[in-house]
């Protein structure tokens, strides 16, 4: 999967694995077509552990999710 950082360096080889293991990670979590407050502890997690990352994380994330982002909201600090 190609990612364009405008400005910004291109993902290294460990924060693309990291990117494709999220892929897989929101696959299955929306696989059942329900999301348990568990699973999106385990997304929001993800998100802070590769800050570095996050905004191509969320944009994964949003390719993905069925329906509006903003019905997930919430303060990743």
């Amino acid at each position: 999967m190609d990612i364009e950082r405008p400005g910004r360096a291109p993902l290294t080889e460990d924060q693309m694995t990291v990117l494709n293991h999220f892929r897989s990670q929101v696959e299955a979590i929306l696989s059942d077509g329900r999301v348990d407050a568990a699973e999106l502890q385990t997304l929001v997690q993800r998100f802070r552990a590769h800050r570095d990352i996050s905004s191509e994380l969320m944009d994964v994330l949003g390719e993905l999710w069925p329906g509006d982002l903003d019905l997930i909201k919430t303060d990743w600090d």
